[in-house]
């Protein structure tokens, strides 16, 4: 039959057929030296997380390949508070050396940082998890990234790990991996565009937690952590020991997004429950909506770290509160100090006033 006549589909076939043929005698040719290769799932092939399959073949001298065998990688982003990349096992006594100078923490994760996960086979056919930094896992792609600050030693170890010197890092702690790594699907649902700025992006995991909770509740709909005008993000985020010692709790102020012509905001403080885990859960203890520009700082119970420690608690005098509390500063309007009330587990609201002029002003 003439080349001619065949039909587009057996055309391409043969097209193909003979790219394959050429390919072969090519790496015959080369004795298959170092040769590393990649099959992917082409019907998946728009989906980033795809079956990625890393062989690597023995060398004619019988030099050992990597003996751990890439079966999958999937890309996942960190959403929590403290995670370490740290060193495997090392499985080839010739690199200890190379192994022992690198620290056993290797990199420190922060939120929001795209890592991805290598399934990889030991020689007894035994799964381990490991992370890298790139998704195609090879040392041309490794030479070629441009490493973040700190990443060094994590590069570093990634190259005696495609050697098969090392097991591919892990990630401390372990218990934590299922909830604090997400996909970029899931991280785009849950957390958006709504932590980019520094500021809550170093909010502890819980705090962001119950946050996004406010923000898909009728009441936290419209509302997001916003300027407006001068009004510095650090007015509108405050941070103290506000319910007992070493806490770490928050106050965040945010706009109504719906409301163009006035300012409207409101306050919410996240108080931590007892909780000594690593990632602790936090609770909304003080809810209120404000009209106007609102600022809010932090007073601090020690008189040598601040001087105007003091507060009036419906007292004649000011007193010195137990832990930290929290002042709200509004235009025109006298100032109000929130401080921890333990009988109720909340923070109550006190006017900066004396008492006996807070009940001739109510009498008037």
């Amino acid at each position: 039959m003439n080349f001619s006549t065949l039909s587009k589909t057996k055309k391409t076939l043969a097209v193909l057929a003979l790219l394959v043929f050429v390919l072969v005698c090519f790496f015959a040719k080369n004795d298959f030296q170092y040769f590393k290769y990649y099959v992917y799932d082409f019907t998946h092939e728009s989906d980033r997380f795809a079956a990625l399959v890393n062989a690597q073949l023995v060398s004619p001298q019988g030099d050992t390949a990597a003996s751990a065998v890439a079966e999958s990688k999937t890309m996942a982003i960190f959403t929590g508070d403290t995670g370490h990349i740290t060193k495997g096992k090392l499985l080839n006594a010739s690199y200890k050396k190379e192994y022992d100078q690198l620290p056993e923490k290797l990199y420190a994760l922060s939120f929001g940082e795209t890592i991805y996960c290598v399934t990889c086979t030991d020689d007894k056919g035994k799964k381990h998890s490991g992370y890298s930094v790139i998704e195609t896992n090879t040392p041309q792609d490794l030479e070629k990234y441009s490493p973040k600050l700190g990443q060094e030693n994590w590069i570093a170890y990634l190259k005696l790990a495609m050697k098969g010197a090392v097991e591919y890092p892990t990630l401390l702690p372990t218990l934590l991996n299922d909830n604090y790594l997400v996909s970029a699907e899931d991280f785009s649902r849950k957390y958006g565009h709504n932590f980019d700025t520094f500021y809550l992006k170093e909010l502890p995991y819980g705090v962001k937690k119950k946050l996004v909770e406010f923000y898909l509740s009728d009441e936290g709909t419209n509302y997001r952590f916003m300027k407006s005008g001068n009004l510095k993000y650090s007015s509108l985020l405050r941070a103290g020991n506000f319910s007992g010692q070493d806490k770490k709790e928050f106050a965040i102020l945010l706009k109504n997004t719906r409301e163009e012509l006035n300012d409207t905001y409101i306050l919410l403080v996240f108080l931590r429950k007892n909780d000594p885990s690593l990632h602790p859960e936090y609770y909304i203890a003080f809810n209120e909506v404000f009209q106007g520009k609102v600022i809010l700082e932090t007073v601090y119970p020690d008189p040598e770290e601040r001087w105007d420690h003091k507060v009036f608690m419906n007292t004649e005098e000011k007193v010195e509160t137990k832990y930290d509390s929290l002042r709200i500063l509004q235009p025109e309007q006298e100032d109000n100090v929130l401080v921890y009330d333990e009988k109720f587990d909340g923070m109550r609201k006190y006017v900066q006033l004396p008492k006996s002029e807070i009940k001739t002003r109510s009498s008037n």
